[in-house]
């Protein structure tokens, strides 16, 4: 089934600057295969994405929004994903999404589909470091001496050490299977990691996996 994905790009999109054809789209990343973990419908979900929509930040979806959603249905989605980074402006960021979807149902509902819309806190990477045994694992690296405090509160500036982004780059640079493409790393970890853990740790997680049962999953229960 065709499900639009709005996002933000790089981590969750499987979209980095400078990927080569065959590590950007229709190849799923992080964010599709959460999706179809949470539905349980891995294998279901045909992808799609505009190209003005991907990897090109927060902006693009938040001002155009419910251009993007009409877009998709116009190309045959049947529901779609829409997820930011809070970046400490989550509620108000929330709110304009959840706005796209009730103006494009007020405005053109023939084009209006089921959306499910996530604000991840600070960041999506802040999600991934969620199960700190499963990145281990997947990096082939000593589990930690003692747990990550908790993910959402790496709300420094990006690159900074105290910042999601680069906590996890630190971590994949360690990576004991040697050099792996970026986005091979970070499937690898949304593939395996424990949802209920990240849901227990990241409360935007668990309300963005109830967003998507939701949303979604009476499309998947016929």
């Amino acid at each position: 089934m065709r499900i639009a994905f709005l996002s933000e790009g790089a981590t969750e999109a499987a979209f980095a600057p400078g990927a080569s054809d065959e590590e950007s789209w229709p190849r799923a990343g992080a964010l599709v295969i959460l999706v179809g973990r949470i539905l349980d419908v891995r294998g279901r979900i045909e992808p799609w994405v505009p190209a003005s929509g991907l990897g090109a930040g927060s902006g693009a979806i938040l001002h155009r929004g419910r251009a993007l959603l009409r877009a998709g249905a116009r190309a045959g989605a049947k529901g779609a994903v829409m997820l930011v980074d809070a970046d400490t402006k989550g509620n108000q960021r929330l709110a304009t999404l959840r706005g796209d979807r009730e103006a494009v149902l007020a405005e053109k509902p023939l084009l209006a589909i089921p959306t499910a819309i996530g604000v991840a806190v600070e960041k999506f990477e802040s999600w991934l470091l969620g199960d700190e045994i499963c990145l281990c694992r997947v990096l082939k690296l000593p589990n930690p001496p003692e747990p990550m405090g908790d993910p959402e509160d790496l709300k420094g500036k990006r690159g900074a050490a105290d910042d999601a982004k680069a906590k996890l780059n630190e971590y994949l640079s360690k990576d004991r299977f040697g050099p792996r493409p970026f986005l091979e790393q970070v499937r690898a970890i949304a593939t395996q990691m424990d949802l209920d853990l990240v849901a227990r740790r990241c409360r935007s997680f668990q309300q963005f996996r109830d967003e998507v049962r939701g949303q979604l999953g009476s499309l998947f229960s016929a």
